[in-house]
């Protein structure tokens, strides 16, 4: 079970490989990550911004992505589920201070949106007076590939 890491992997498909090779034959593995939009500019917009609150981030994949690398890495895909969840932005990446500039960008990203001014692929809500957010979670459920790479058989 991996959560909330692949967005954080240099190389993502080195570390599924290697999540494949110490699995046990016909183990399962439960992935679940944030997702990116299909559509490179905005996944690349989002990215960017995630980046600015968190180095650590690297890229979040596209569904269509996080499962080939799965599947490419010795798994068999048994199912993807998906589900929309909304953040509060200002509860969102405790480590920056309320004024700091990275926090600033970010916020100015997400209203330009609700403005009408470009997609920061974050999609911003108000709801209450208090703006949100939705983080797309992926959840890949596979099971190891019994011929292949790694297989015992």
């Amino acid at each position: 079970m991996t959560r909330y890491s692949v967005h954080h992997f240099r190389e993502p498909a080195l570390a599924l490989r290697e999540m494949a090779r110490v699995c046990r034959a016909d183990g399962q593995l439960v992935l679940v990550d944030m997702v990116a939009d299909d559509d490179p500019r905005v996944a690349n917009r989002h990215n960017e911004l995630e980046r600015t609150a968190d180095r650590t981030h690297t890229a979040i994949l596209s569904p269509q992505r996080l499962i080939a690398e799965v599947v490419d890495a010795g798994f068999a895909l048994e199912r993807y589920l998906s589900r929309e969840v909304d953040m509060v932005f200002d509860a969102w990446q405790p480590q920056l201070a309320p004024e700091s500039g990275e926090r600033q960008v970010i916020r100015g990203a997400l209203e330009d949106e609700l403005a009408g001014r470009g997609e920061s692929g974050m999609r911003p809500i108000v709801r209450d007076g208090v703006l949100l957010f939705r983080h797309t979670w992926g959840i890949v459920i596979a099971r190891r590939a019994r011929r292949g790479r790694w297989s015992s058989a």
